[in-house]
């Protein structure tokens, strides 16, 4: 038998003993040693590659089969001299789901108390050489940079100033590099397109690293070069900008790393909804491992996955996680909010969020609403404008909404369908285009659709209406700010901010031009934007009649500006940006609110309030029995709890999430 169970009392872990130097077949021995006092040994982080292509190695005199990348990475250290070493594929018994499960926590523990890191990213190929030279001078244009900023400071220039020359002297080097060796540059981007940068086991391995040691054949640069390297490469070529897909992935794989190894490096604690959303781009070989690389990095993973199984299915995971979930935050919300809903093409439920694929702006709010870290604003303007401390900016915003105040979540999971309770007071009665709709017909209007006029107006007056329509468009917006632009809504459609829209955010022009028709409460959306000026008084202005109009000039004599951050006119229209972003579409509901839905919405959707969730969701009924879970809407009137003040418990009633 190849191998012998680990002793898990004294902390066992198989260590490969290379031999054999000049050996025709790579050949070595295991043992086993306690983690509480290792012998000193390097760990190996590599790419799997692919298992179809394979090698024969030996392992304590008998044939064992390995991937050819695995068995080229055991020779080149081998000739480096490598004496003792850690690899998953051979110091893991791959067969025994049990003891994978088991070794999962661990693998940091391992990869920590490791010497160092060899990162292997595969044999040399064309310029690869050269790259690795090229890392190595962009490392040391960096050194440079940071050593000039240090002086221009020193010399009596602001830090952004002393940064910005810096910066500039540097990208000049990088140019003339650029133009004297592109087949570098070429080699360098290449180098960085390799499958092991976009490997989620990876992150741990590097993160957790005393020392990292980046080889590709038998040339070496160490991981603090790379990092270096690349933060240039980053500068220089701006890919967060760029439209090119490869770019953007390549982007997103090699900054996670940077983020992680900047999180561990100032000892920052990383929570694992945060750990899921900034991996979205890594790959595995098994889509589970894409959750438990994870694990051994954050300091809740307890709350998700309280004990790793490989003898799970992805979908048996999944579920579990989301379960946990729920009972860790208590409350529902994690279900309106990440889960799947209906764009996902998994087999999964339609409240199980697809934890391997945490991408995009509408995960990452929400992952800050669920961590309170999002800003959402308090129940009216009036609150604002007329705190009961005097005038406090913080008062504008908090932490959470609170659709169903004060009331616990009561839910029943019956295999894949949740059973909740929740009510029915609301349904979807027009939407306007949906963003992926706006991109792909921008110069085409859209039709008036269904006529609102006849709808009742739960705002009370056209100015609660108008006064609704902004809450909508800045709800999910920046509410750090003292949100004092709701005059600035009527200002979308002159030409100066038109101007302004169209360059800076081009999906929110073309979004404002196709929806310019769509009907609310007998007024187009333009009109309602642009012929309207209704008799508010702005907070700017109330604090203009009630403080003096050189209020703002006097804070900022008194260096207290900074303090009291108002909003100004580009930030609805940054706030309308991130809502498309977030793939929300605009709706009126039949009882005539107004506010975004997620964009696979369809009319005759249900609006629904459930227990231990603070935001409204839609549902959608199924042909047989039960609901779709749509996801989270936010709409003004039914976000704190408006709703359900003179409910009585009978009220509610048993909905079943498939």
């Amino acid at each position: 038998m190849l191998y012998q169970p680990l002793n898990v009392d004294d902390d066992e872990i198989r260590l490969i003993s290379l031999a054999g130097e000049n050996s025709a077949e790579v050949s070595i021995t295991i043992e086993h040693v306690s983690l509480i006092n290792p012998p000193s040994y390097t760990a190996l982080s590599y790419c799997w590659g692919d298992q179809s292509e394979t090698q024969t190695i030996s392992i304590d005199g008998r044939k064992f089969q390995v991937t050819s990348n695995l068995e080229a990475a055991l020779r080149q250290l081998r000739a480096d001299g490598c004496v003792r070493l850690w690899a998953d594929a051979i110091c893991i018994n791959q067969q025994d789901t049990e003891e994978r499960s088991k070794q999962v926590l661990r693998m940091s523990y391992i990869y920590k108390r490791a010497r160092k890191v060899v990162a292997w990213t595969g044999l040399a190929g064309s310029g690869s050489d050269g790259a690795i030279v090229l890392i190595g001078n962009l490392a040391h244009i960096f050194d440079g940079m940071v050593s000039a900023t240090e002086a221009h400071e020193k010399a009596g220039e602001y830090r952004s100033t002393a940064k910005a020359m810096a910066e500039a002297q540097a990208l000049a080097q990088v140019d003339m590099s650029l133009s004297r060796d592109t087949e570098s540059w070429s080699a360098f981007s290449s180098f960085l397109d390799r499958p092991y940068w976009r490997r989620v086991w990876v992150i741990q391995e590097i993160t957790v690293a005393r020392e990292v040691i980046v080889q590709c054949g038998q040339e070496r640069v160490t991981w603090v070069d790379v990092t270096k390297a690349i933060r240039l490469w980053n500068l220089a070529t701006k890919p967060e900008k760029s439209n090119d897909s490869t770019l953007i992935t390549r982007h997103a794989s090699i900054n996670t790393l940077l983020v992680f190894h900047e999180n561990a490096y100032a000892n920052k604690s990383l929570a694992l909804l945060d750990a899921l959303h900034q991996s979205w781009a890594a790959l595995a070989t098994d889509a589970r491992d894409k959750i438990f690389a994870l694990l051994g990095l954050t300091y809740d993973c307890a709350n998700f996955v309280p004990s790793p199984s490989y003898k799970r299915t992805l979908a048996e995971v999944s579920i579990a996680m989301t379960i946990s979930a729920v009972s860790s935050f208590r409350s529902l919300d994690i279900l309106p909010l990440l889960g799947q809903g209906c764009r996902g093409k998994s087999s999964m439920p339609s409240w199980v969020p697809i934890w391997t694929d945490m991408r995009g702006l509408r995960n990452e709010f929400h992952i800050r609403y669920l961590r309170g870290n999002a800003r959402v604003p308090v129940q009216d303007l009036d609150t604002a404008l007329n705190p009961p401390s005097g005038l406090n900016p913080r008062i504008t915003s908090r932490s959470r909404f609170d659709a169903t105040p004060g009331s616990r979540p009561i839910v029943k999971f019956e295999g894949s369908v949740a059973v909740v309770s929740g009510i029915v007071i609301d349904s979807v009665h027009a939407l306007s285009s949906s963003p992926v709709a706006t991109r792909e017909m921008a110069t085409t209007d859209r039709s008036a659709g269904h006529e609102s006029a006849s709808l009742p107006n739960p705002y009370g007056t056209k100015a609660g209406i108008f006064h609704a329509l902004w809450r909508t468009f800045t709800i999910c917006g920046d509410w750090s700010l003292i949100r004092d632009d709701e005059d600035y809504l009527t200002n979308l459609w002159s030409p100066k901010m038109r101007g302004i829209t169209q360059r800076l955010a081009p999906t929110v022009f073309s979004w404002l031009n196709h929806n310019k028709n769509l009907l609310i409460h007998g007024h187009t959306l333009r009109q309602w934007i642009e012929d309207f000026k209704w008799s508010y008084k702005p907070f700017r202005k109330i604090l203009s009649t009630k403080l003096g109009h050189n209020f703002f000039l006097q804070l900022a004599g008194g260096g207290l500006m900074h303090a009291l951050q108002c909003a100004n006119q580009y930030t609805v229209i940054k706030d309308i940006d991130a809502a498309l972003r977030m793939d929300f579409q605009l709706l009126t509901t039949l009882g005539g609110y107004v506010g975004w839905t997620p964009a696979d919405s369809q009319n005759g959707d249900l609006i629904c309030l459930i227990r231990g969730c603070s935001v409204p969701v839609v549902l959608r009924k199924r042909d047989e029995y039960g609901y779709y879970l749509i996801g989270a809407s936010y709409i003004p009137g039914f976000m704190d709890g408006e709703r359900i003040k003179d409910l009585s418990d009978g009220a509610w009633t048993s909905l079943s999430l498939y």
